[in-house]
């Protein structure tokens, strides 16, 4: 998906300025940075958002050499995990338990301040109770899970990722085959506050699944740039579930695989781009297509 930069040079900026004001940087450094990422932007050709905003990331981590998210990771991950067992029973009370169980992954989303989000977990909870889904290809989705022999999840925010976990544990108790295979991929480095290898942990995603770095800055799901262990990952899958923004805008375009894809269309750009309003959740499929030449 290629960048709205009239929007997305918007939510980039006001990323940095966060980030850097994180870390504690100085009113020079920020004006400084500011002016050579808008300057970037500004002559930018057409790509991904994910690629565009890669340089001002991999400049953060030469600015700081520390993860300096992690903190703030962490407090989401528990703050979310505090719920587990709320969730759980929601779920199996539920008239619809995979759609719940579905929404709840899908929702934990929201917990996301590089996002500019200030949802606190109870927020995200009683929206994922209460809110239809704008795309509802849950049937579909349901059906490919019954078949699957490999599974490839690909995560996105921190938080979010606890929720990430009980899906996966409800879908090994309910849905998936007993000799399912299921990887998950995390980010490679620190990239604002999505998941990463020790979030996966702090979860217990690690009991339930292979945790694969892809060994990149990208905040996006970026295949033939990462390890040979994401790419393997991604390509012995026959289905990819692909969690927020970052990975729908790399992902969206392949023609390679069935992928689930999992978000709430947080910004304009996305949310037109899907033709539905902003913040609504998503489950949407991706089924390859087969040119056949005569």
């Amino acid at each position: 998906m290629i960048a709205d930069i009239r929007h997305c040079s918007i939510c980039m900026l006001n990323s940095m300025i966060m980030e850097m004001e994180l870390f504690g940087a100085s009113e020079a450094l920020q004006k400084k940075e500011f002016a050579a990422f808008l300057k970037k932007l500004s002559e930018a050709e057409p790509d991904t958002p994910v690629a565009i905003q890669d340089s001002y990331i991999r400049r953060l981590h030469d600015l700081v050499g520390y993860d300096f998210y992690r903190e703030q990771r962490e407090k989401d991950d528990r703050e979310m995990m505090k719920l587990k067992e709320h969730v759980n029973k929601l779920t199996e009370e539920a008239a619809d338990p995979f759609m719940t169980a579905l929404k709840f992954a899908i929702f934990g989303n929201l917990i996301d301040p590089a996002g500019q989000s200030d949802k606190s977990a109870e927020d995200v909870l009683r929206e994922a109770v209460s809110i239809p889904l704008a795309i509802d290809d849950s049937a579909i989705f349901k059906e490919k899970l019954k078949t699957a022999s490999r599974i490839f999840y690909i995560t996105d925010n921190a938080g979010e990722v606890a929720m990430d976990c009980l899906f996966i544990e409800y879908m090994k108790k309910n849905i998936l085959s007993a000799d399912c295979s299921l990887s998950v991929g995390v980010r490679g480095a620190q990239v604002h506050n999505d998941a990463r290898e020790s979030d996966a942990f702090l979860v217990g995603l690690d009991q339930h699944c292979s945790i694969v770095s892809p060994e990149n800055t990208y905040a996006g799901a970026l295949i033939e740039e990462s390890s040979p262990a994401y790419q393997e990952a991604y390509h012995k899958a026959d289905l990819v579930i692909s969690k927020g923004m970052g990975n729908f805008e790399t992902l969206e375009e392949r023609n390679d695989k069935v992928i689930c894809f999992l978000l709430v269309a947080k910004c304009i750009p996305i949310s037109s781009y899907l033709g539905i309003d902003r913040g609504r959740p998503v489950c949407r499929m991706q089924i390859p297509t087969i040119s056949v030449s005569i």
